[in-house]
């Protein structure tokens, strides 16, 4: 359970000048629900996104994951909590280019020091459809294929946490829906806790047994369960 109480960030623009990217926001997340965040931009919605991985503090509020409190962790203890607990698909895929996707998807296993978990990794190069993609660079690869390789990187460590902003951005519409079936299929095997944010309200309206909640001026404005 992910419980975010009064959160608050404020941003000095200017001299005198701040804005309020989140204002007194209060939210609870349960353990392996899917859930769509929705807002026109500079709504809050990424900021939002970014206080619940953890790369970027309140100004004021908690956000507790079960019992632990990750606003006042010291930089250090935070950095392991993302390692251990969270897994984040960006819109830019933020591949290393000198990596195969093989290399990409197993780095972060690797910058942890763990071992590959063999089960967990043939679910993913078959469900993601990446056999035949693995030695290749992501020079080499389409759009929807790098997206591909940037959710298995993120789920390879068996975080509890997907958070995902604007995964199909910067998709053309055939690999937008691939990755979308993608996702809503990793969250129904995995039951992994996924947070989603988006412009596409076609994508926020499709599958079933989901949550979707639009911010406006930094707070809920609106929630559906699907």
């Amino acid at each position: 359970m992910i419980t975010v109480t009064n959160l608050t960030k404020t941003y000095q623009t200017g001299e005198n000048m701040k804005i309020k990217a989140l204002d007194n926001l209060s939210l609870s997340i349960s353990d392996g629900e899917l859930l769509f965040i929705m807002g026109k931009s500079g709504s809050g919605k990424s900021t939002l996104l970014h206080m619940l991985g953890g790369l970027d503090r309140p100004t004021s509020g908690s956000i507790k994951y079960d019992d632990t409190e990750i606003t006042d962790m010291t930089e250090s203890k935070l950095s392991v909590f993302r390692r251990d607990n969270v897994g984040f698909v960006f819109q830019d895929y933020n591949l290393i280019p000198e990596l195969t996707a093989e290399e990409n998807i197993k780095y972060p296993v690797f910058l942890a020091r763990k071992d590959i978990n063999k089960q967990l990794w043939d679910f993913l190069i078959e469900a993601l459809q990446l056999n035949d993609r693995l030695s290749h660079l992501p020079s080499q690869l389409s759009g929807g294929q790098q997206q591909r390789v940037a959710i298995a990187r993120a789920l390879l460590p068996d975080p509890q946490i997907i958070l995902c902003d604007e995964p199909t951005g910067n998709l053309d519409s055939e690999s937008s829906a691939t990755v979308q079936n993608v996702l809503f299929q990793l969250n129904d095997h995995l039951n992994k806790t996924t947070i989603i944010v988006t412009h596409d309200n076609e994508f926020a309206q499709k599958g079933a047994g989901k949550r979707i909640i639009t911010i406006k001026d930094g707070t809920i404005d609106r929630e559906e369960i699907k």
